[in-house]
């Protein structure tokens, strides 16, 4: 059983006998039941807006969409970005390129940096104050792929044909809905 207290005066009691409070004559109810006392209210109104506690879930402040895009982003890097026809055939994936120029393993981890940094800001003026870098982070697999399809893979005696597979438009088009969720970002709560 959940402890116990009175609404009114909030003393607890520990007694499972008593359902009356002696004080102020009236039934005790759930601890889970009582919202926040007088006192955390004016605390909680006294705190800047900026400085109020957000919750954890990542739907709040526009914090989803820029969570689904990094997912999203990390699925996309998995997948298959270009496939070479000739001299001979075969599919690249991001970790593939990754693992040939190194770099481009920047994009994995850029991914892999903006979910925890965009869920663990629990407050309005730290979400805000992370925008900058998470612009930054967000536009790192824009910048890699634009580079990857400026310079595709050559062979100074042979003829390369390449193809961009739809996992490299996925991946820059979850950089750009990055994008722009950081724009957005921390407006729900401005009205």
């Amino acid at each position: 059983m959940s402890p116990r207290a009175c609404p009114f005066c909030r003393i607890y009691v520990a007694d499972p006998a008593v359902l009356r409070c002696e004080t102020c004559d009236v039934p005790l109810v759930s601890v889970r039941r009582l919202g926040p006392s007088p006192e955390e209210l004016l605390a909680w109104e006294a705190l800047p807006l900026d400085e109020r506690p957000i919750p954890l879930s990542p739907r709040t402040h526009g914090r989803g969409p820029l969570v689904l895009a990094a997912l999203v982003g990390i699925v996309a890097y998995l997948l298959p970005w270009l496939e070479v026809r000739m001299p001979d055939t075969w599919i690249m994936h991001g970790s593939d390129f990754g693992r040939r120029l190194h770099w481009p393993h920047a994009v994995l981890a850029a991914w892999i940096v903006v979910v925890p940094t965009v869920i663990t800001r629990r407050s309005l003026g730290r979400l805000l104050a992370a925008r900058a870098v998470l612009a930054v982070l967000a536009a790192v697999p824009l910048v890699t792929l634009a580079v990857l399809h400026a310079k595709p893979p050559t062979h100074k005696l042979l003829h390369v044909e390449t193809r961009w597979l739809l996992a490299s438009w996925v991946e820059a088009a979850a950089s750009v809905a990055a994008l722009a969720a950081v724009v957005r970002l921390g407006r729900a709560h401005t009205k």
